[in-house]
Formats: structure tokens, sequence, C-alpha cells
């Protein structure tokens, strides 16, 4: 099946605090899966503790967790699947730990504290593997310590946010091994700190023998073709020689048997006829975490490139029957175009958002059009 799809979660570029209510609409760029690497050895210093708890488990009021990182209540009613988890580790001035955890077999999310301890020594930190029982997971991409200088835009060195991955397919048994690899990497020169990027200076302050850094964020390389250049993401073969490497990893295990035992299938109602269009659940389930459901919309003999001009012409929002959106903790969104099983195409769009009980039971997955129009496509959630 051939698709185009559209994440919202690489809409919005990284920022220290948390967004998870990006807006959902911000459709912009294609996704482009991160190759994790892992380019060789080196000596580390690891701590890992795993604490599993069995029943509901009572987080600490003055900590950071990880149902505070979902912008949930500690009271929310996925209080029951979080495990206590005492995930550290640490090498040279830089650590990691995560604390808490929370599945439904489907999304897993947990919390974490990024350090580094010695602000005079800036460091750039990515994550170069993070999987799950031996099978590669996500970074959720949205305010990330992945790919950041510490202290970089944190000036005390301490980022504290988590991570929501959804879980593939390939994951299989009761319990999630999950393990990441964090590659801190230092710069083999002193680093001089400017504001702006300024390319003649820089090439000064190299000439005197510095790794620059440019307004606490980025790599600074040459690009044959371009010059000098900013680049943000992952550290790549025309700047890596300028630094040394070491790498932290943090393991923890997590059961998944309460959290699938939450999750049950919603009864998906008939396709609706909505102004010429028909538009259709593909897929709804609840958990005491989240609500997720995908939607199609389409017409019977839609083309591709009608549907790529569908996807131009409106957005979908979470809405109640009276067309007012609904204020959902967004978990999960992405969309695009893609091919059914007849060979005519569609719209679609995957929507995670945390079950909360001031929620109706009544909810549509609603296209705004430009023209001012709203197509409702009601399903019961409870």
């Amino acid at each position: 099946m051939d698709e185009r799809n559209i994440d919202l979660r690489d809409a919005v570029p990284p920022t220290p605090d948390l967004c998870r209510n990006a807006v959902l609409h911000a459709v912009s760029t294609y996704t482009e899966e991160q190759k994790m690497r892992r380019p060789y050895k080196l000596i580390l210093v690891v701590a890992v503790i795993t604490a599993l708890l069995c029943g509901t488990v009572a987080l600490a009021a003055s900590g950071w967790n990880v149902l505070r990182f979902l912008q949930l209540s500690d009271d929310h009613m996925s209080n029951e699947l979080v495990e206590n988890v005492s995930a550290q580790a640490a090498v040279d001035h830089c650590s990691i730990q995560i604390d808490s955890v929370v599945t439904d077999g489907k999304f897993l999310a947990f919390d974490w504290t990024v350090q580094n301890s010695d602000v005079t020594k800036p460091v750039y930190i990515q994550v170069d593997s993070f999987t799950g029982n031996g099978v590669p997971l996500f970074t959720d991409g949205n305010d990330d310590f992945n790919y950041q200088w510490f202290p970089g835009m944190f000036n005390d060195g301490t980022m504290q946010d988590g991570n929501l991955a959804m879980l593939p397919d390939e994951i299989i048994g009761d319990k999630l091994d999950v393990e990441m690899v964090v590659g801190v990497y230092t710069p083999k020169q002193p680093v001089y700190q400017m504001e702006v990027f300024d390319a003649d200076a820089i090439r000064q302050k190299q000439n005197e023998g510095y790794y620059v850094l440019v307004a606490g964020e980025g790599l600074v390389f040459e690009d044959p073709r371009e010059g000098l250049v900013i680049g943000y993401g992952p550290m790549n073969n025309m700047c890596a020689d300028s630094f040394d490497r070491t790498e932290m990893v943090a393991r923890f295990t997590v059961d998944l048997t309460q959290g699938r035992e939450t999750l049950k299938q919603l009864l998906l109602p008939e396709p609706f006829d909505n102004n010429g269009f028909k538009m259709q659940y593909t897929y709804a389930a609840v958990s005491s975490l989240q609500v997720s459901c995908t939607i199609e919309m389409y017409t019977d003999d839609m083309s591709r490139e009608k549907a790529d001009a569908l996807l131009s012409e409106g957005y979908f929002e979470l809405t109640d029957m009276d067309g007012n959106m609904l204020d959902a903790v967004v978990l999960n969104g992405f969309g695009g175009i893609r091919e059914r099983d007849d060979g005519s195409w569609c719209v679609y769009f995957d929507y995670s958002f945390a079950n909360d009980a001031i929620l109706p039971d009544v909810v549509s997955v609603s296209f705004f059009m430009d023209d001012g129009g709203v197509l409702f496509a009601p399903i019961e959630m409870r």
C-alpha cells in the first residue's frame, strides 16, 4: 500500500517547555525516520536499578513523573498503570534518570531528567539507539533532549521532560525490556560561544583553535556546497571528527499485561456520508491511558491527486457534536494520504488523546474545511 505520511510531532520544533497540545492542523513536513546508530564502543559508567511495583503506584507529590510529563493529574485513571523504575546512567559529568513509566501496550511513556553537572564543559547529546525487546522505538521528537547541547539553552545544564512512543506490532511477550543508548559528544577543542551566526567571526575563532557554539544549539560545520552552516539533528560525518564520544545506557523493564487488559476495541460505526465524502473509522480503542482512532475520508473513485488536494483543503480536530474543539491532552496525531484496498485513495488521520472523564461519551474526529464547513463523524468512546 502506497501512502504519504505527515507526522504532527515533527511539525513543531523542539522547545524546552512541554507542548503536547501542539496545533494538530499545522501539518507541513513529511516524516523521515531517523536511523539509529552506534558507531563504536567506549568506556561507560552505568548504574541501573529497576523496581517493579504491583497495583497503583503512589507518585511523589513534589517530584517530576510520567503523569506530569503527560500533563495528567496524579489521580488520573492511568495512575493504576504507572510503574516506578529507577533507571540511571552516567558518564563523566553527564547523567540521565528515568523514574516512572506507564504503558497500555499501545503507547509507552516515561519521564526523564538529563543533566550536565559541569556547565563549563558543554556536550552534545543524542539518542543513538532506543529499543524495546530489541525492536527499534522512536523518540517523540517534541521538546526532546535528543540533539541538544547541555548546557546550551538550559543554563543550569538540566532538562526535565519525557518520551512518548507508540509500540510497534512486533513487540510481543508480557514484559518490555527497554534500552536507551545516549551518545555524549564532547568537542575536542575548547568551546567558544556566540549569540548570533557570523561566518567570518566563526572562522576566526576556529583558526584560534576553538569549537564555536552559536546560540546554544546546532552543529557548526563546513558543507562542501553551502560553506559554513549550522546543522540541526544527528551527528554526521562532516562534524563527528571534532568530537569525542562516550555513552550512557539506561535500561528498565515494564510489565505489559495490566495495561493490555485495559485496552478495549470500540464499536466502529458505519461510514458517514458527508457533503459528497465518506468518513469511516478503521480503528478505535480505549484504555485507562488513552483513546485512539484512525479515520479515512474519501470518495469511491478518489484519485491520488484528489486526495492530495483534499489534504490541503482542511484539517481534522477532535470536537463535540456542536463543533466545539475539545480540550483533550493529545498524545499522538499524524495523517496523510494513502491507497485503499480497492485502489482508490483517501485522506486519513490517526489520533490518540488522553482518556479523561471530563470528555463527552460521544466525540467526533471532525474535518474543518477551509470554506468554513465542518464534517462530523461521531463515535462512542465509552
